[in-house]
């Protein structure tokens, strides 16, 4: 049996070689693969580091450049834009490919692209103040379009700007809310009631003109407003009145004159520039009037010249400069009255919430050591003098403003300080930005001393 199989196969191997020989060959073309994109880069937190998916917390972006294309060579589908909220425009650009983001990861998840760009939210309402643009700390690659997966805060949209070199950094505290499209610092528009203010407090004082035996403590209550003169030019004026009504401190000029009120006036008129180039300077002229123990009238010219040195500081110099002084006198003596000369260089700098302070430290030519029960005294030459003030907003239309000066030696120099309330029928916040914003403080006692000759 075995030999009948094996003759069987033999025969039938035998059979089956001509019809392979006659077969025809078949020729395999080579397999062309299709192109297969990389999977785009995982979203990166603040420090480069991957984010946890499903968390609210991420932000996915396709990679810059042509769409990525499947196994098949055809074109993805463009993630689908989630519809904006009512009222809001919709900020996808022809021409770009879209981008999905998480709005409420906006300020945390960052992108580390080659050419980061910032993003802003702009509220789209016709009010100069709800208008502004707040700068929103993300990035995205050039060329692309954010569109929420979430909906925005009510009444903000995205926008999006055009691809630029590196990173527009947001302004900082001393600059403005925003950048604005050409990526300089935006300013708010301001309006004539911005730079107008109501001011009430208190006010301390002694000075030469008191003559050694007394001091002043009241109230003084104050109007001040700036204004363009030249917009283009950051050229401005600035008009002030005040008045000053205090008690005297001290019995002993009642007893000799029976004097116990002093009742000032100040008024101040100038101009200034903020240039564009960090450098500002002001020119006023100041007028006083006192109604004490006799009734005189004097007048200074005041300047300060400074220079912005960053975003949040300015170094300068502010003077004095007598104009016109009085003569006046008590129990039978008379003497001249004349506003101290001084310069004093300062610094101001610009700290978070818009809070200003400002220090300064100088000379005066010279004062009077005149004691009116003790007279004789030889003239102080060049004393020393060192002050400050500040400014504080407490609230869209309310601030704390403060100053004080002095000028040596404490027992016949000028010891002054101020502390109230300013009141802003604009807004208080975005005074130490304002670039029509009084230049130069309304003329006090900090600022406008009187010596006896």
């Amino acid at each position: 049996m075995g030999k009948v199989r094996l003759a069987a196969v033999l025969v039938s191997v035998l059979l089956t070689m001509p019809a392979a020989a006659q077969a025809p060959k078949l020729n395999f073309a080579p397999f062309a693969p299709t192109e297969i994109a990389p999977p785009p880069p995982l979203p990166m937190g603040d420090l480069g580091q991957p984010t946890q998916q499903g968390r609210g917390e991420s932000m996915q972006l396709p990679p810059a450049g042509p769409p990525p294309r499947a196994s098949l060579g055809a074109p993805t589908a463009e993630p689908p834009a989630m519809p904006l909220p009512a009222g809001q425009a919709d900020p996808r650009l022809v021409g770009f490919p879209a981008a999905t983001m998480d709005a409420q990861s906006a300020p945390h998840s960052l992108m580390p692209p080659a050419l980061p760009i910032p993003v802003e939210m702009h509220r789209p309402t016709s009010s100069t103040a709800a208008s502004l643009p707040l700068m929103v700390d993300s990035r995205v690659m050039p060329g692309q379009v954010i569109h929420s997966t979430l909906p925005w805060p009510a009444g903000f949209s995205a926008v999006q700007r055009p691809a630029g070199e590196g990173l527009l950094k947001p302004c900082s505290h001393c600059q403005g809310p925003a950048l604005c499209p050409d990526g300089t610092c935006c300013r708010r528009p301001e309006t004539c009631f911005d730079n107008t203010s109501l001011f009430f407090g208190l006010d301390g004082y002694k000075e030469p003109a008191d003559l050694g035996i007394n001091g002043n403590f009241g109230f003084r209550v104050g109007f001040n407003t700036g204004f363009a003169i030249l917009e283009d030019m950051g050229l401005g004026a600035q008009v002030g009145t005040a008045i000053n009504y205090s008690r005297t401190a001290l019995r002993l000029l009642s007893a000799i004159d029976g004097t116990q009120e002093h009742i000032q006036s100040y008024t101040t008129l100038g101009i200034f520039q903020r240039g564009a180039g960090g450098i500002n300077w002001g020119v006023a002229y100041d007028l006083r009037f006192d109604d004490y123990y006799g009734n005189f009238e004097t007048s200074q010219w005041r300047g300060q010249v400074g220079y912005e040195i960053g975003a949040c500081d300015e170094i300068g110099l502010w003077g004095t400069l007598r104009e016109r002084g009085d003569r006046a006198g008590i129990g039978g003596v008379r003497f001249d009255l004349q506003p101290i000369n001084q310069v004093n260089f300062y610094w101001r700098h610009i700290w978070e919430n818009n809070i200003v302070t400002r220090a300064w430290i100088g000379i005066a030519n010279e004062h009077s050591r005149f004691v009116l029960i003790n007279p004789g005294h030889p003239p102080v030459q060049h004393p020393l003098t060192f002050g400050g003030d500040f400014f504080v907003p407490l609230s869209d239309n309310l601030a704390l403003f403060g100053e004080a000066h002095f000028i040596t030696p404490n027992d016949t120099g000028s010891i002054t300080a101020t502390l109230g309330l300013v009141w802003y029928p604009g807004t208080a916040r975005d005074q130490p930005r304002n670039r029509f914003a009084p230049l130069l403080p309304l003329a006090n006692n900090p600022s406008f001393a009187l010596d006896v000759r």
